[in-house]
């Protein structure tokens, strides 16, 4: 049966050192947001294994020349607001400087504009400023440069909260300098000659670029030191410290063609580490990217407040959209353009809520659950492999201590509950019980991780899906995948029918694509989701399917039964698996802290 629930997006054209990675494309759904703030663009599925605490990203868009917002959106690309920037009548918007800052309290974003007066035209930068807002978007104020200089613009929060670095250029040298001063604009203290400034997570340094070098020097000001020493790099990005304060990252462009005019079409782009005494130089990413002006790709790199994720730009679409990256060059997932919006730039990542991120939490999340034959009993996975077992459900062993190269993502049951298979996300498959092992895709090359595996009880075999929808078969048959076609969002999940002859993976956005003697019964591709689709699974008789969200919303499709849903209560923690009971019709929502909410179905 043909694919359904498509819709195509750009090429991919995602180079990084590790290999081909396919981007997808993730665009924002309206959750309401903060009273004062307006809600964004609909349709905005997420990326599975990326929870609302793993923070936010604060970005600049615009409908030029018209008007002005302040982005923000949830790291898992969901929950977008929007902070209108009021404008004056005599100027007109035309770029922004850095990236939009958010306080460390959550309460304020400064930011820096590049303005003309229409009257006048681009010209000398008198009308530029570095401005703050509230996030209710009130307040809005607009900075005085600091003496004896114009073109104020990049402007970073210190760690307290306290200061503001922003950089503006000396009217008498028409040098980039550095300055810090209070949120209102008031005591200002010239830092040094430089640009792009980034203060260190304890607030005792800051970083800055110039002349297409990395310097840093003491808060207070001082004697710089120099961090790096490679003068034959072109356009050197702003350096971004780590959040343990002991890398900076920072980005790199040169032309690969001379393009029309002189003006080159596209850029190699490059994303460097070093550590904060600017020893042990190294790439991170590396990949091309179309021109977006004349000095090179516009964009930034921001760290995640887990310090193990990078927000990239990304050149899988032709709007300027961003990638998540793990330090490793994998994929995670992908932020691009909304639909009503022709400039998007420059994200920032930032913790969840403003604040500094909470320590991390020690606890492996849940992230998979299979039930037994009888319905009696189910297992759930946690991402280190520890098997849990409830009712009938017999405990066969795990992978709880043991090394794995890549976390668990998903588990699957054997027809007659006699065992299990766990898949990790590299592909690697460890069977316990009377699971045969028929292979798997550990070590071998994967254009996006797996996401989850399924039973084929006609064989013994099994199938594993990718995130792209590549399905690669063990001992089952192979009725076909997504792989060389671009989704709208990722794949999240399978389920194989009652026969084995067929199988249905399903979409972030609840999109469905049903192979073999699967039946195509609906999706949820055209509706708009409060939280993407976590987790699917297949009614006893093969002739339906639940789809459920990571909010705890059920969607029943054929003849598989509605018995209820957490939609409308709020859990602590995201929905990340179903599990039916087959003798009720009933099934169980497990949570990736273990939570389990039954419905129709007895809580063993």
């Amino acid at each position: 049966m043909a694919a359904t629930g498509t819709r195509e997006v750009a090429p991919c054209r995602w180079i990084t050192v590790t290999g081909r990675l396919c981007l997808t494309l993730l665009m924002a759904a309206s959750l309401g947001g903060l009273a004062a703030i307006q809600s964004g663009a609909a349709d905005a599925p997420a990326v599975p294994h990326l929870t609302p605490d793993s923070g936010q990203v604060v970005y600049y868009e615009s409908t030029y020349p018209s008007s002005f917002e302040i982005g923000l959106v949830d790291a898992d690309g969901w929950n977008p607001r929007t902070i209108h920037v009021p404008l004056t009548t005599n100027s007109g918007f035309v770029g922004f400087y850095g990236s939009p800052a958010l306080s460390p309290d959550g309460s304020q974003v400064a930011f820096g504009l590049q303005m003309e007066d229409v009257n006048v035209g681009v010209g000398p930068c008198d009308e530029d400023d570095v401005d703050v807002i509230n996030i209710d978007g009130s307040g809005f104020t607009t900075l005085p440069p600091p003496p004896g200089t114009t073109c104020p613009g990049h402007a970073v929060w210190s760690p307290s909260g306290n200061r503001l670095a922003i950089d503006a250029t000396d009217i008498a040298t028409d040098q980039p300098e550095v300055w810090t001063e209070n949120p209102d604009g008031s005591d200002p203290i010239l830092i040094g000659a430089g640009s792009g400034p980034s203060w260190s997570p304890d607030g005792t340094h800051l970083a800055f670029l110039f002349n297409d070098e990395i310097y840093s020097v003491g808060s207070g000001g001082g004697v710089a030191t120099q961090l790096t020493h490679i003068s034959s790099w072109e356009n050197v990005g702003s350096p971004y410290w780590s959040p343990d304060g002991a890398h900076i990252a920072f980005n790199t462009s040169f032309p690969v063609d001379p393009g029309l005019s002189g003006r080159p079409s596209t850029f190699s782009f490059t994303t460097m580490l070093i550590d904060r005494d600017g020893s042990n130089l190294q790439t991170m990413f590396a990949f091309t990217q179309p021109n977006q002006g004349s000095d090179g790709p516009a964009g930034s790199t921001s760290w995640a407040p887990d310090g193990q994720r990078m927000l990239v730009p990304d050149s899988s679409s032709p709007a300027q959209g961003y990638a998540i990256l793990d330090l490793q060059g994998r994929f995670q997932s992908s932020l691009d353009l909304p639909a009503n919006v022709v400039r998007f730039a420059n994200p920032t990542f930032i913790a969840a809520g403003g604040v500094a991120p909470s320590p991390p939490v020690t606890t492996p999340p849940v992230v998979g659950t299979a039930s037994t034959p009888s319905g009696n009993g189910y297992w759930k996975v946690s991402s280190i492999g520890g098997v849990f077992t409830y009712g009938d459900a017999g405990f066969f062993g795990s992978m709880g201590g043991h090394p794995l190269n890549q976390p668990i993502v998903g588990m699957a049951a054997t027809a007659d509950g006699g065992g299990y298979w766990l898949v990790a996300a590299d592909g690697g498959v460890f069977s316990f019980g009377d699971a045969p092992f028929a292979g798997s895709m550990g070590g071998r090359p994967l254009n996006q991780p797996i996401v989850g595996i399924a039973d084929d009880p006609a064989t013994g075999g099994y199938w594993e899906v990718a995130g792209d929808g590549g399905v690669f078969s063990f001992d089952a048959p192979f009725f076909g995948s997504t792989g060389n076609i671009h989704l709208n969002q990722p794949v999240v999940a399978m389920s194989g029918t009652a026969d084995g002859g067929g199988y249905w993976f399903v979409a972030a956005d609840g999109g469905v694509f049903a192979y073999g003697d699967a039946p195509f019964e609906g999706s949820t591709g055209n509706l708009r989701l409060n939280r993407p689709v976590s987790s699917m699974v297949t009614s006893a008789d093969g002739l339906g399917y639940l789809l459920v969200a990571s909010d705890g919303g059920i969607f029943a499709f054929g003849d598989a039964g509605f018995h209820g849903s957490m939609g409308s209560v709020a859990i602590s923690n995201p929905i990340i698996g179903v599990a039916p009971d087959r003798s009720t019709g009933g099934y169980r929502m497990v949570a990736s802290d273990g939570g389990t909410f039954d419905f129709e179905a007895p809580l063993d």
